[in-house]
């Protein structure tokens, strides 16, 4: 995308985050309790979920645990009962930063 800035986001560090996870003792993930986590009840989020989760505990060693809602009762259990992550999607327009930073 045209403004890309590679640099502006935090890196991708597993060692850090292994690091810091066994600092707070959870050497591996272990005694880490599980992640809460919510999606949308959507086929494109099916594999990411999966991903994640997979990602989490291989690198991490911790465990999540998905559930998948429709539109509607996704936003009510947001914000009822918030999970420790959430997954919404946000696709630009038009390939420029500008979409994302003049919403009205």
């Amino acid at each position: 995308m045209p403004g890309h800035s590679p640099g502006i986001g935090l890196p991708y560090d597993p060692e850090a985050v292994r690091y810091l996870l066994a600092e707070a003792g959870y050497p591996g993930g272990r005694g880490f309790p599980a992640i809460d986590c919510l999606a949308r009840d959507d086929p494109g989020f099916d594999l990411l979920c999966e991903h994640l989760g997979a990602q989490w505990l291989d690198i991490l060693g911790a465990e999540t645990t998905w559930k998948q809602l429709e539109w509607g009762r996704f936003f009510d259990r947001v914000s009822e009962e918030t999970p420790h992550l959430w997954l919404v999607s946000w696709m630009a327009d038009y390939p420029d930063p500008d979409n994302f930073l003049r919403v009205q």
